[in-house]
This record gives structure tokens, C-alpha cells and sequence, in this order.
């Protein structure tokens, strides 16, 4: 049996043997006990998305987000460099940008309003209503049709090059830095 010294300090403590020491930057080290706990982990993995999947499909918040993002996984959702377009990004999808709508429900603002339209100026007014975002809403559009997709609130924000447009148009105001 292989065995290796531990120093901590200036004390040296026993040889531990290798095969008792189970992880290895977050591998098993002897595959006949990766293969042994590969079944109970997959069935712990499966139990929490299964549990975590009811929760968000009966969750009284989050509605917005679960429009984008109905099915819950372990994958990062969304990541990309500068980071000010990964938050943008993020923002949006979870209905916390800085639209009228939500600075109106953190008391930053007096109402909800667009200031041209006068409706409750959220995400979906945003992208999809209102006058002032025709031409970004024209390009979006554009997009999802050249990739066979419905213009609509998901694809917007998950199409790589609508999420690159909207960046792209919306990341030089000072409204959404």
C-alpha cells in the first residue's frame, strides 16, 4: 500500500495510505469507488433537480424568469465576457433592469410608466411595445426569423446575436450600467 506524509507546520503527522484519501481535485482516485458511488450520487443529483423542479413549477415568484427558464438543471445559465453585458443580460431575464417597471417596485421611481406610452413599462413592454426600442425590436426580429425562431421575450434573450444586439444598442446609455 502507497502511502504519503502530511506536513502541517512544522509537525509531521503519520503516512495516511493514498487509497484511503477518496478525493483528488474533485475526482475520485480509484475508479472501483468512483463506480460504486456514481449510482447513489446520480440518484441524490436526481431527487434534488426533481424536487427543485416541482418547487419552481408551483413557485409563486419568479414567474417572469420561468417564462425564459422553465426546465431546472445544474448548468450555468448565461456567461459571457465583458461582464457589464452578462449582467444586462441577466437583468433582463429576470425582470431587473432598470425599467420603470422594477425601479418603481424598489421606490426609485414615482410609477411604472414608459414615459411615452404611458403603459407599465416592463421587460415585455420593453422589447416588445413600445415605440421607443422599433428599431432594436426590428433588428431582434430580424435575427430570430434568419434562425427559424418567433420574435418573442425568450428568444430575445437567449439567441446569442439578439443578446449580442441588445448589448450592443443598450450598454452605451447610462439607463442600464
Amino acid at each position: 500500500m502507497k502511502t504519503a506524509k502530511v506536513l502541517k507546520g512544522s509537525k509531521v503527522y503519520p503516512k495516511i495510505p493514498t487509497e484511503v484519501t477518496l478525493w483528488k481535485s474533485s475526482t475520485f482516485t480509484t475508479p472501483i469507488l468512483k463506480n460504486v458511488l456514481k449510482p447513489p450520487r446520480d440518484k441524490v443529483r436526481k431527487t434534488i433537480l426533481d424536487t427543485w423542479q416541482e418547487e419552481w413549477d408551483y413557485s409563486s415568484t419568479g414567474g417572469f424568469y420561468n417564462e425564459i427558464q422553465p426546465i431546472v438543471d445544474y448548468k450555468v445559465k448565461f456567461t459571457c465576457k465583458p461582464r457589464a453585458k452578462e449582467v444586462l443580460i441577466t437583468r433582463f431575464r429576470l425582470g431587473h433592469a432598470c425599467l420603470n417597471n422594477f425601479l418603481y417596485r424598489m421606490g426609485l421611481k414615482d410609477n411604472s410608466e414608459c414615459e411615452l406610452c404611458k403603459e407599465e413599462e416592463d421587460v415585455e413592454h420593453f422589447f416588445l411595445r413600445c415605440p421607443l426600442q422599433d428599431r432594436l425590436r426590428e433588428n431582434l426580429t430580424a435575427i430570430c426569423q434568419a434562425h427559424d425562431k418567433r420574435p418573442n421575450i425568450k428568444n430575445f434573450l437567449t439567441v446569442t446575436e439578439c443578446i449580442n444586439v441588445i448589448s450592443d444598442s443598450l450598454l452605451p446609455q447610462d439607463r442600464f450600467l
